[in-house]
C-alpha cells in the first residue's frame, strides 16, 4: 500500500480508494491466515516465566503487521 500511496504522490495522482480498500483487504486476509496458521503457544511445558507463553518468530511477526495496521488505522485521512 505504501508503494502505491508514494506513487500517487510522485505523479500527483489522487489515491483510488477503491484499490486502497482492496489492499485493506487482501492483506486482512493474510492477517487472518497468519493467525490461523500461528496460534498463540498454549504448550505450558514449554512455559520460562509464569504468565507468559513463548511465540515463535512467525507469530512475532504476525503480531508486529497487526499492531502496524491498528497503529495506521488510527491516523486521520
Amino acid at each position: 500500500m505504501k508503494k502505491y500511496t508514494d506513487e500517487c504522490k510522485e505523479q500527483d495522482k489522487e489515491l483510488d480508494f477503491e484499490k486502497i480498500k482492496a489492499l485493506e483487504k487482501s492483506f486482512d486476509s493474510i492477517i487472518m491466515k497468519g493467525k490461523e496458521e500461528n496460534p498463540p503457544s498454549l504448550n505450558p511445558e514449554k512455559q520460562r516465566i509464569p504468565g507468559k507463553n513463548p511465540k515463535t518468530k512467525a507469530r512475532n511477526l504476525l503480531d508486529r503487521f497487526i499492531e502496524d495496521k491498528e497503529k495506521n488505522s488510527e491516523i486521520p485521512q
